[in-house]
């Protein structure tokens, strides 16, 4: 995995947290410089919890243990104190004020996960959609129009991708893919019921499973093969984050592009194919 950055993970993860773990959260989001001076049992008697529940917490986070936790944090406190992220929005914000932050988010959540991304899972995601026969993309709610363009968009490169985005569609196209096929799910929170049964039918069926999420550790996770974290400001905003959206598609453009190059021969006979039905349609038009 890419490098981690301890505060991005505890914000990106707080909803999915046990109770001694949120204490534990709230120390470290609150306190960040003092928790890099503290040990285990200063941060446990802080957070009102055991010294253990401190070593699973970091576990939780995915790191080796407390000491390889405070050395990110340290880290990413370095590296904020260059950086001018101010994205937590207010009453008091005028509307000025309000789209800086909303823009400074996106920012942000753009690089962090550029940061922090698998680049082993990124690289899997696309070496099975080259040669598979069927690619689906699965999303309901905010992330039925995400799974249509992408489904859209790597049809456009030649490859036999659709999307379905209908409760009963999903399931049923699901039932239909097999081993060698992929089903691509998108979902933020990833506790979408619907994605989830139809990633878990396609999983079931022999696909290979792939999904977007901003949570690693959700439902729909325990179906995925493969699993793309993206990373944004969940906790700061009342509604479901924009950035986790322009993340998603940042990191479906980037698969896109690399489908491309790595298979430039049928890129460019797509291409010429679309400039000639674009060419045709604009004939009939006159």
């Amino acid at each position: 995995m890419q490098e981690k950055l301890c505060l991005v993970l505890i914000e990106n993860q707080y909803s999915n947290l046990t109770v001694a773990e949120k204490k534990i959260a709230d120390v470290i989001l609150n306190n960040s410089a003092e928790v890099v001076d503290m040990n285990v049992s200063e941060l446990a008697r802080r957070a009102g919890v055991a010294s253990s529940a401190v070593i699973r917490f970091c576990t939780t986070l995915g790191f080796e243990g407390f000491s390889k936790m405070k050395i990110a944090l340290a880290m990413e406190l370095a590296r904020n104190s260059f950086e001018s992220y101010s994205t937590e929005v207010s009453n008091a914000d005028s509307s000025a004020d309000v789209l800086k932050k909303v823009f400074e988010s996106g920012k942000k959540a753009l690089d962090d996960t550029l940061m922090m991304l698998d680049r082993t899972s990124f690289d899997r995601a696309v070496s099975t959609m080259l040669y598979a026969e069927k690619i689906c993309f699965f999303g309901i709610g905010t992330s039925s129009s995400v799974a249509q363009d992408a489904g859209y968009r790597i049809m456009q490169l030649g490859y036999p991708a659709f999307s379905a985005t209908d409760p009963l569609y999903m399931r049923i196209n699901a039932g239909n893919l097999k081993k060698g096929d992929v089903a691509f799910a998108i979902s933020n929170s990833g506790k979408s019921r619907d994605t989830i049964d139809a990633l878990r039918i396609a999983h079931e069926r022999g696909a290979t499973t792939t999904v977007i999420t901003s949570y690693k550790d959700s439902p729909i996770c325990r179906h995925a093969d493969i699993v793309l974290s993206v990373y944004s400001d969940e906790l700061r905003y009342p509604i479901e984050a924009v950035s986790s959206r322009i993340v998603t598609l940042s990191v479906l453009d980037a698969i896109k592009v690399t489908l491309s190059l790595q298979n430039p021969e049928k890129t460019a006979e797509s291409i010429r194919m679309q400039k000639e039905s674009i060419k045709l349609l604009q004939g009939e038009n006159k």
